[in-house]
């Protein structure tokens, strides 16, 4: 009888924490079950109807950036100011890191800001569009490239993928270029591993959106500059 009412027990705690709602469980939660829809602009303005694509945190403040080169900072997530980012290519991320917030896009752009309020394009060395941009260990790292296939299936051209790498968001250098790989779209590092991920996509279609024939790109390095 001990065995049969301890194990009820257990059985009936088991319940209630799945039955739980995650605040329950972990009190944390409850801030994040209310969110709010925030407008950085009047509905009239252009920048009301722009698409946002990447954010970032440094400096006590959130940069978020997007489609005709838009760049809005805020310190609380509630009041948004737009900056001039001097250029009118979609930025697609952004990254914090060493006192400086960097910006990559469409064609090769890439911007830098010591303070997310003035913004400065830099020489990327490719042409290529950039997906993704990180800051990792003591650097920069930024990935892109361009679709191989036309969403017919048809072949559109050999596919690339480049990696750039700035240990001050100013200065870039091309550490490889690929052909008939694919696109990459983001980095990371861990365990003394960089780790980039992509895939060979369809012109036109947004990044991430992979035809079922296609194959996904991973590759790695251990320092950073020779990848496989």
């Amino acid at each position: 009888r001990v065995h049969l009412s301890v194990l009820l027990c257990a059985c009936l705690i088991s319940y209630r924490m799945l039955a739980a709602t995650p605040e329950e469980v972990d009190p944390t939660f409850a801030p994040l079950k209310t969110w709010t829809l925030r407008h950085p602009s009047p509905a009239s303005t252009p920048l009301q109807s722009t698409g946002l694509r990447g954010i970032a945190y440094g400096k006590g403040q959130f940069v978020v950036v997007g489609d005709k080169g838009a760049i809005l900072t805020s310190t609380n997530g509630q009041n948004w100011i737009q900056q001039r980012s001097g250029t009118t290519a979609q930025l697609n991320d952004v990254a914090y890191g060493g006192g400086t917030f960097v910006a990559v896009g469409r064609a090769g752009t890439i911007v830098s800001s010591n303070d997310g309020v003035v913004w400065q394009e830099r020489i990327s060395a490719t042409r290529e569009d950039l997906w993704g941009v990180k800051h990792l260990r003591v650097m920069f790292m930024a990935v892109g490239g361009h679709r191989g296939v036309l969403l017919d299936g048809t072949p559109g051209g050999p596919s690339e993928y480049v990696i750039l790498a700035s240990p001050d968001g100013a200065q870039w250098n091309l550490i490889q270029r690929q052909l008939n790989e694919g696109s990459l779209y983001d980095v990371a590092f861990g365990s003394g591993l960089y780790l980039g991920v992509g895939a060979m996509e369809s012109v036109g279609s947004p990044p991430g959106w992979i035809p079922p024939s296609v194959v996904v790109n991973m590759i790695s390095s251990t320092n950073g500059v020779s990848w496989s």
